[in-house]
């Protein structure tokens, strides 16, 4: 009988562990998101306004939307989430914010801008494609491994020092 009550109280224990770092994790999402891209989702008009633009004001929505999101993308595609679920969850909330509005616009305007490549850059299918690339971290380890066994050994001592300096980096940005 006592090791069924311990049982249950540790099945407790762990639904309020899993609760509490789902908080957590939508927590740092909340706080990543609105520091990294408050900027690209307020370039974007309210979906509800985007069907009664002006076409210059969907021109110059267009143009920040542009300029704010490859700022964010340059500095965002540095990152690394090694976290799955809090890397998913960000994806998922960030396409949730941008996608739909920009998609609305997009729909409606897109054909407003036409052989214009500087007011129209992306297409929604492209913004989700480099939102779901976000925070993984690219082959790297297998292009060291390969560097690795393709050189002679005083090179080799190089590259284990490459990776393990970028592996020391990616715990500390994880750390903070």
């Amino acid at each position: 009988m006592r090791r069924q009550v311990d049982d249950g109280r540790s099945i407790l224990d762990k639904r309020k562990g899993a609760r509490e770092a789902r908080a957590k994790r939508k927590q740092y999402a909340g706080n990543y998101e609105r520091i990294a891209w408050s900027k690209v989702i307020t370039s974007l008009p309210t979906n509800t306004t985007v069907e009664n633009l002006p076409i210059e004001s969907a021109r110059d929505c267009f143009r920040r939307f542009n300029l704010e999101f490859n700022g964010a993308y340059r500095k965002q595609s540095m990152w690394i989430i090694l976290d799955s679920k809090l890397r998913d969850d960000i994806k998922i909330s960030l396409s949730k914010r941008i996608l739909p509005t920009y998609r609305t616009l997009y729909e409606r305007y897109r054909w407003c801008f036409q052989g214009v490549d500087s007011v129209v850059k992306y297409a929604p299918d492209d913004l989700g494609n480099y939102l779901s690339d976000f925070f993984t971290l690219p082959e790297l380890r297998e292009v060291l491994m390969h560097l690795r066994i393709r050189l002679q050994a005083p090179y080799r001592v190089a590259v284990e020092t490459v990776q393990g300096v970028l592996e020391i980096f990616i715990f500390l940005l994880i750390g903070l």
